[in-house]
């Protein structure tokens, strides 16, 4: 076996986008990259987890068609749960004590999140089939080995039920084992799609998992589906904030103006619609008009609750940032602009000082006068925070030409 614990990018030159991507996330989660730290489950707890969980239906798929010839060959074989959870791992002696090494165990969380980067978390991160090379590894004790990973899909929902992944020296990040991987998926998946068709229930509940679109903030829009994420391109995540505002659904017309300055045309928003479908898996997106099933939502639907709620304090802690702050769909436009309006007029009439402050770091509110104005009059008189505000709201007073009217005072 040929392992190199400082195998880098091919050639030595900058990381793959998808593997920066990959580092900057986990860099963001808090991941250490010079130890492992993957809490492990207890024997009794992974047994009653994987007996009852959909992937133990596509084991036998795997051990007929990897598990022997792989072994021999000093590869190990893996399976997780939806959220990075090791399921099972099939090795070799040797392979296996090197595995244990890296915290590469049975039980473990090898989610992104908590592992760094490495092919079973980033295929559930990325939503399709991986290849990390040793060097590409996020944690530095898991650099010896070389994986490739790529989702199981229930075949009815398209709904992430696990991971299948390869692992070992530097041939398990190979053409040929992403594509011996990517096969073992499709016919793992079709029995599945047989084993639905002669018991509907057989996989549990898994199709009912909700959908949860998260589409705030400065990160890539992504989608959260029984415990995995999968990012989305700027216009499908459009579509869904549009979607998603318009819970009697839009017309092909109505879509295809809110998309675009000068409206899209019919065929492309249906080219677009019929790719998202595919994304999201069957049942989510219904036709004529467009709109999101019943059960999926979105983390403006979030704020919104909350503050319907009047909860104030948790719309603003629910809320990362603008919607689709890139975007300049007409439609999302708008719905930014309202939803940072009802936030923004919640907070102010809250009169509380911290949530207000909290409020004028964002985006929306930090070029506000009427936030600083609130902060110089609720805030100590001569503090610190009562001077910075009133002289934000004086800057913004000169810029925006706000000079004193009867219907506009000076000061608040």
């Amino acid at each position: 076996m040929v392992f190199d614990d400082d195998l880098g990018p091919p050639g030595g030159g900058a990381r793959r986008p998808l593997i920066a991507e990959s580092w900057a996330r986990s860099h963001a989660s808090g991941v250490d990259p010079e130890r492992v730290d993957h809490p492990v489950w207890s024997d009794a707890d992974l047994r009653a987890h994987r007996d009852a969980h959909p992937m133990a239906r596509v084991l036998p798929v795997v051990r007929t068609l990897l598990f022997d010839d792989l072994v021999d060959e000093g590869l190990a074989v893996a399976l997780t749960d939806q959220t990075g959870r090791m399921l099972w791992i099939h090795a070799d002696t040797a392979l296996r004590r090197i595995c244990d090494g890296t915290g590469f165990v049975e039980g473990s969380d090898w989610s992104e999140g908590r592992a760094g980067t490495n092919a079973p978390g980033l295929a559930l991160a990325a939503g399709g089939s991986v290849q990390v090379r040793a060097g590409e590894h996020f944690v530095r004790p898991v650099r010896p080995l070389s994986c490739v990973a790529a989702p199981v899909r229930h075949p009815g929902t398209g709904q992430v039920l696990g991971t299948l992944d390869i692992t070992g020296d530097t041939r398990a990040a190979s053409r040929a084992m992403g594509a011996l991987v990517r096969a073992t998926v499709a016919a793992a998946e079709g029995e599945l799609g047989l084993l639905l068709r002669d018991d509907p229930g057989a996989l549990g509940q898994a199709e009912q998992a909700p959908l949860h679109a998260l589409l705030l903030g400065p990160g890539r829009a992504r989608i959260e589906r029984g415990g995995a994420q999968l990012p989305l391109s700027p216009r499908h995540a459009e579509i869904l904030a549009l979607l998603g505002d318009a819970p009697a659904g839009l017309t092909t017309g109505e879509l295809g103006a809110e998309l675009g300055d000068d409206g899209l045309d019919p065929v492309t928003v249906r080219a677009e619609v019929s790719r998202l479908r595919k994304v999201l898996g069957p049942g989510v997106l219904a036709s004529r008009p467009y709109r999101l099933a019943a059960g999926a939502s979105t983390d403006v639907d979030a704020v919104r609750a909350f503050l319907a709620a009047g909860d104030v304090a948790g719309a603003l802690a629910a809320y990362p940032g603008p919607l689709l702050p890139a975007s300049f769909a007409p439609g999302v436009v708008r719905v930014r602009d309202e939803l940072d309006a009802e936030l923004g007029a919640a907070v102010l009439a809250a009169a509380d000082p911290d949530l207000i402050a909290r409020w004028a770091g964002t985006p929306a509110g930090v070029g506000d006068r009427r936030v600083w104005a609130a902060l110089a009059v609720l805030t100590e008189p001569g503090s610190a925070q009562q001077v910075r505000a009133a002289a934000r709201r004086d800057l913004l007073d000169q810029r925006l030409g706000a000079a004193a009217t009867p219907l506009q005072p000076r000061r608040l």
